[in-house]
């Protein structure tokens, strides 16, 4: 973002497996990069295509832990665009998610059933 940054989240590195085995894949999309303000409103490259212009769901950032790259990239988009109450959407293809809001909390999905070890890259 040109100029100073008036949010106090900070992206956070993308999440992947401790496991060199592990048969998954992972995709992480934020808000808080590749963001730009125009005459001070914000806008960045994640756009709504119910709106036309930047989502803003709730969520600043979203990662997601799924079973192919192609499944974690539109699970994460996805989850995105939805935002807090489209929490059925891993459910079918038993992916995980991290979410960090745009007010700094954390949530995950999918972790309670599958334990999964994950470290910040």
């Amino acid at each position: 973002m040109h100029g100073r940054s008036r949010s106090r989240i900070r992206p956070v590195p993308p999440l992947r497996s401790r496991s060199s085995r592990s048969k998954t894949a992972r995709s992480t999309s934020t808000r808080l990069r590749r963001r730009w303000l125009v005459d001070g409103v914000e806008h960045h490259h994640l756009i709504d295509p119910r709106t036309g212009g930047s989502a803003f769901s709730g969520w600043a950032q979203v990662s997601v832990i799924a079973g192919t790259a192609t499944e974690a990239e539109v699970l994460v988009k996805a989850l995105f665009l939805a935002g807090p109450e489209r929490r059925d959407l891993l459910d079918e293809h038993g992916a995980r998610a991290v979410l960090i809001g745009d007010d700094g909390h954390v949530e995950t999905m999918g972790f309670d059933d599958q334990p999964f070890n994950c470290t910040p890259m």
